[in-house]
């Protein structure tokens, strides 16, 4: 094996003598560097700031995402992720364990680049909610064809509670429905989630108990409320789902 003398260096801890590190230097030939920062393209050093390291890794797939981005069409997308973007994360999770808050940056880059431009198709709703038209053309009506398979796995993760209806739409975290077992009664039935909400954003207990049967009861008291974030449609089996 030959060892490339131009891209090796050494480093010393501080209770080697100067003297000591000049001879080894000159005798192995390589240069003199007070750390190492990166081998083979990763950290050689994690210290306490994590997110600082992996910072690189950010970056690299910031560049690949927004690479002729706009010339992609949404299967180029897709392609572009599977085969380069999500291989580079890959390589470095093969020697160290990515903090969680870098995996969700990640994960946030990947979701803007394939539906930053959803608003164009569905300027008024989204995609789960539109259907196909007189003139839709075949391939759209065979991604339409899909939706129920993706949305029978969705439930809808609550915010502020406003988007989200009460009696019809997917909430609960049961499996299968994904809805209330109450039958529609007191409250209107176009009543959203918001409406069980207080100005604090907490659950309004006392009505919950009268409205509700039990089975229901326990299981909206359960679920946390994020009233500062708006509310999402995602994947029940998701871990944050």
């Amino acid at each position: 094996m030959v060892v490339n003398l131009d891209k090796s260096e050494i480093a010393f801890s501080r209770n080697v003598p100067k003297c000591q590190k000049e001879d080894l230097a000159w005798i192995l030939v390589v240069r003199v560097v007070e750390k190492h920062i990166k081998y083979l393209g990763l950290p050689a050093l994690v210290g306490r700031c994590k997110r600082k390291i992996f910072q690189n890794l950010k970056d690299k797939i910031w560049k690949r995402l927004h690479w002729r981005c706009k010339s992609l069409s949404q299967a180029g997308k897709a392609v572009l992720l599977q085969l380069v973007v999500q291989a580079m994360p890959t390589y470095v999770m093969g020697y160290f364990l990515i903090p969680g808050n870098v995996c969700r940056e990640l994960e946030g880059l990947i979701e803007d680049f394939l539906w930053h431009n959803k608003d164009k198709y569905f300027p008024r709703s989204d995609v789960f909610s539109v259907v196909a038209g007189p003139g839709s053309s075949y391939t759209w009506r065979s991604i339409l064809a899909a939706k129920e398979l993706i949305v029978a796995g969705t439930r809808w993760q609550i915010g502020s509670g406003h988007k989200i209806h009460l009696w019809t739409d997917r909430w609960i975290p049961r499996l299968l429905t994904f809805q209330i077992i109450t039958t529609p009664n007191t409250l209107h039935i176009e009543a959203t989630v918001a409406d069980l909400l207080d100005e604090a954003g907490e659950w309004k207990e006392g009505l919950i108990r009268t409205i509700f049967r039990s089975e229901d009861v326990e299981v909206i008291l359960g679920i946390a409320a994020n009233t500062s974030s708006p509310d999402q449609l995602r994947s029940h089996y998701e871990k944050n789902g």
